[in-house]
């Protein structure tokens, strides 16, 4: 996935509108499938986390290719371009809400996380995880976790 790729699926996402409708795939199952939260663990959900998949790997191989400012260039177009997608859904997602937990603004910045880690994977030319991430996001799903055995995604 390039950057131009990846900047059209943002732009073109369909952010939470089939969430509790995925039917599971490869490598990903779907929450209702999880026996217990106990064998996952949540995606991050704000900037100021760490990248548990790929540490600060990215940024220093994009450090060290002198790549650094594109990647920043990258994150924050991409970013920017998510945000103002996610800024369209109404304050509360009727399917992002379980009892008196509304997860809506959790799901948001997941999604506007994942989308800054994939530019990282674009600028590298490593799209992978995060750029799988974002297609999920982007089919109206929220990618949620991680199982920790066998790293399967978790989606609602």
């Amino acid at each position: 996935m390039t950057l131009d790729d990846l900047e059209e699926l943002i732009g073109g996402a369909l952010w939470f509108a089939r969430c509790g409708q995925f039917p599971g795939e490869p490598g990903a199952v779907p929450l209702a499938d999880v026996a217990s939260a106990d064998t996952w663990a949540w995606l991050p959900t704000s900037a100021d986390l760490p990248d548990p998949v790929h540490g600060g790997a990215l940024v220093a191989e994009a450090e060290a290719a002198g790549l650094g400012q594109a990647r920043r260039d990258a994150e924050l177009a991409v970013a920017r371009r998510a945000l103002a997608g996610l800024r369209e859904i109404p304050g509360r997602v009727p399917a992002l809400v379980d009892g008196p937990h509304d997860f809506t603004l959790a799901a948001k910045g997941g999604a506007e996380f994942a989308t800054r880690m994939a530019a990282r994977e674009a600028v590298v030319g490593r799209p992978g995880f995060w750029c799988r991430v974002v297609r999920l996001f982007a089919a109206g799903y929220w990618p949620c976790g991680l199982i920790a055995e066998g790293g399967h995604l978790v989606v609602l």
